[in-house]
C-alpha cells in the first residue's frame, strides 16, 4: 500500500520494476490489479505520446499487460497503420506483439476491431498464422440511401411544418443573415440545417434562441476560421470550427452547445460542479435508477433493431436490382485485384493470394457487411431523430460516471453488470475538464427538444434537481446574459 503514485518519465521500463519479489509484482501490476485511480490519467498520457517517445518493445509490454488485466479502455486505440509500419530492419510493431504473446495480441486486435481488417488478416495469413476471416468489412460502395432516410424525412417534415409568417418578418431576416454569414467556407447543407433548427425553435415560441442566433453571427464575424464542415463523426474544435457527420438537428443542437460554451465562457466549469458530481458518483440510489434506465434503453434498442431487420429486407429487394448486382460484382472483383497487386510485390504468387482473398472477397459477404453497416447507421439515426432525449440523458449519466457507464463498468449492489447504452466512454473522460462540457452540451440539446419538459422531468427523476438547477443557471447567466459577442441591435 506504500506505492500509490508513480512518476512517469521517458524511460517507460521503470513501470516494470519489481516491487514485490515474492509475488513478482511490478509497479504496473500493482496499479492495474488494485485499480488505482491514477491509471485513468497517467496512462492516457502515455497513450497520447507512446508512438513518439517509446520503442515498440515498451509499447508492446504496455498493451499486453493492460490486455491481461482487461484495462485496454485506459489506452489509446491502436491503428493498423502504426502496427504494420515497417522499420529499417523490415519489421513492424505487430511482429513484436506476436512474438511476445500471440493470444493477447488477438485479444487486443479484437478489442480495437482490427481483427476484421483485411490488411491485418493478410499479415497473419502471409505469416502462416490462422485467424478468423468471417465478417470482414470490405471497402463499402455505400449509397447511404437507406441509413440516412430518417434524417432526410425529419428535415423535410420540419420544413413543411414551419410557418414563417408566425416567426415574423424581422426574425426571418435574422435567419437569412445567419445563413449568409455562416456559408463562406462551410458546407451549405449543414448551414441550412442549423438555420432549420432555429426556425423550428422560433416557430415553437422559443425566443431565447434569438440570443444564440445573434451571438453565433458575431462569433463567425470575429472568427472567420470558424466553419461548418462534414466529417465522419461530429465534434467542435476551436481552431477550425464545427464538424458534423450529418444534418441531423439534434446532433447539431448538442455541438452548438460546445460552441457557445467555448466562445462565451472559455470552457468554464462552475466551482460547485466537482463536488456535486462526486456526490452523485457515490450515490447508491442513483446507481439503482441508472440500472432501470439502462434496461429500458436496451429494450428500446432491441425493438428498433428487430423492426429495422425486417425493414431492410424490403428495402434491399428494391435496391439490389440486376444492374446493381452486376455493378457490385465488378466492384468486388476490382477491389480484390487491387489487393493482389499490392501484395504480389512482396514476393507472393498470384495463386497464393487468390486462395487467401477468395475466403474474404465474395459478393455475399459484401452484401452482408453492407446490411450490417446500413442497419447500424439507420438505428443510430433513428435514435438521434426520434429518441435524442434518452440518448442525451444516457450521455449525461456516462459523464457523471467518467465513461464507466458506456463501457459497462458499473455494477449493481449485488454485483451485476449494468449494460451501458450511449455515451463517450472512459477514454474520453480521462480528464475531468470535459465532464461539464458534455453535460452542458446535452442540456442544450434537451432545451431544444420537442419533448423538453418530459425529458427534463425524467432527467430530474434520475439525477435529482441540484445538477439541473446548476445547468439552468449556467445557461441563463453565462449564455443568455453574457456580454460577450453582444449585438447592439439584438432583439429579445
Amino acid at each position: 500500500e506504500s506505492v500509490t503514485i508513480v512518476e512517469f518519465d521517458e524511460n517507460i521500463i521503470n513501470l516494470f520494476k519489481i516491487i514485490d519479489d515474492d509475488k513478482n509484482i511490478s509497479i504496473i501490476d500493482y496499479l492495474l490489479e488494485f485499480d488505482k485511480k491514477e491509471i485513468s490519467l497517467n496512462f492516457k498520457e502515455i497513450g497520447l505520446s507512446i508512438y513518439n517517445k517509446f520503442d515498440e518493445v515498451d509499447m508492446t509490454n504496455i498493451y499486453i499487460k493492460f490486455s491481461k488485466y482487461n484495462k485496454l479502455d485506459y489506452l489509446d486505440s491502436l491503428k493498423k497503420e502504426d502496427l504494420l509500419k515497417k522499420n529499417k530492419k523490415n519489421h513492424c510493431v505487430l511482429d513484436t506483439f506476436v512474438f511476445y504473446d500471440l493470444e493477447e495480441t488477438f485479444k487486443i486486435l479484437n478489442h480495437y476491431n482490427l481483427d476484421k481488417d483485411l490488411d491485418i488478416v493478410m499479415y497473419f495469413k502471409l505469416n502462416g498464422i490462422d485467424i478468423k476471416t468471417s465478417d470482414i468489412d470490405l471497402d463499402m460502395f455505400d449509397s447511404g440511401e437507406y441509413s440516412n432516410q430518417p434524417i432526410i424525412e425529419q428535415n423535410e417534415n420540419i420544413k413543411s411544418s414551419v410557418d414563417y409568417e408566425d416567426i415574423g418578418e424581422e426574425n426571418v431576416y435574422l435567419l437569412a443573415e445567419l445563413e449568409e454569414v455562416l456559408i463562406p467556407g462551410s458546407d451549405r447543407e449543414l448551414v441550412e440545417a442549423i438555420t432549420l433548427l432555429y426556425s423550428k425553435e422560433l416557430a415553437k415560441g422559443n425566443d431565447s434562441v434569438l440570443v444564440e442566433i445573434n451571438k453565433l453571427i458575431e462569433i463567425k464575424k470575429s472568427h472567420p476560421e470558424f466553419v461548418i464542415t462534414k466529417s465522419d463523426f461530429p465534434f467542435f474544435n476551436h481552431n477550425n470550427g464545427l464538424h458534423l457527420s450529418s444534418s441531423e438537428i439534434n446532433i447539431i443542437s448538442h455541438e452548438l452547445g460546445h460552441v457557445f460554451h467555448y466562445y462565451l465562457t472559455n470552457d468554464k466549469t462552475p466551482f460547485e460542479f466537482d463536488e456535486l458530481i462526486n456526490r452523485l458518483y457515490n450515490d447508491p440510489k442513483l446507481l439503482k435508477r441508472v440500472e432501470i434506465f439502462s434496461n429500458n434503453m436496451l429494450g428500446l434498442e432491441e425493438t428498433i433493431n428487430a423492426r429495422i431487420d425486417k425493414d431492410y429486407e424490403k428495402w434491399s429487394n428494391e435496391y439490389y436490382t440486376n444492374d446493381k448486382l452486376d455493378e457490385l460484382k465488378e466492384f468486388v472483383e476490382c477491389s480484390k485485384e487491387d489487393k493482389i497487386e499490392k501484395y504480389i510485390k512482396l514476393g507472393y504468387t498470384r495463386d497464393e493470394l487468390e486462395v487467401i482473398l477468395d475466403e474474404s472477397y465474395t459478393l455475399e459477404q459484401y452484401m452482408e457487411c453492407h446490411k450490417r453497416i446500413e442497419c447500424n447507421e439507420r438505428v443510430y439515426n433513428i435514435m438521434s431523430v426520434s429518441y435524442s432525449e434518452v440518448q442525451a440523458i444516457s450521455d449525461i449519466i456516462d459523464a457523471i460516471y467518467g465513461g464507466e457507464y458506456y463501457n459497462s463498468k458499473l455494477k449493481t449492489i449485488d454485483g451485476k453488470t449494468i449494460k451501458g447504452t450511449f455515451g463517450h466512454g472512459m477514454m474520453y473522460y480521462y480528464s475531468k475538464d470535459v465532464i461539464f462540457q458534455e453535460i452542458f452540451a446535452n442540456y442544450c440539446l434537451l432545451l431544444k427538444s420537442d419533448r423538453k419538459d418530459e425529458s427534463l422531468s425524467i432527467l430530474k427523476d434520475i439525477i435529482g434537481e441540484d445538477l439541473l438547477l446548476l445547468l439552468d443557471n449556467f445557461y441563463n447567466e453565462e449564455l443568455l446574459n453574457s456580454s460577450k459577442y453582444e449585438r447592439s441591435s439584438m432583439i429579445l
